[in-house]
């Protein structure tokens, strides 16, 4: 993870347009990643690069259910 920033959740609550309290919701279901906290400033930070990987994911599905939806994949 070198070269690699912090996040905060008012940063990934904007980026993602979902709510602050859905987002620690999923952290803790396991569906999001897990926070790091910073002991300079006793807050919960996420790696940039661990948000990305999470939307990467998340758009991988969601194209995956869109073309399920729309018969894409339907092999006869």
């Amino acid at each position: 993870m070198f070269n690699d920033s912090f996040i905060d959740l008012r940063q990934i609550s904007t980026l993602l347009r979902v709510n602050k309290t859905t987002w620690r919701r999923w952290c803790a279901q396991g569906k999001a990643p897990l926070p790091v906290k910073i002991a300079a400033d006793r807050k919960l930070r996420w790696w940039k690069s661990d948000i990305d990987e999470f939307i990467a994911s998340f758009s991988d599905r969601q194209r995956k259910n869109e073309s399920s939806i729309l018969g894409l994949n339907h092999q006869d």
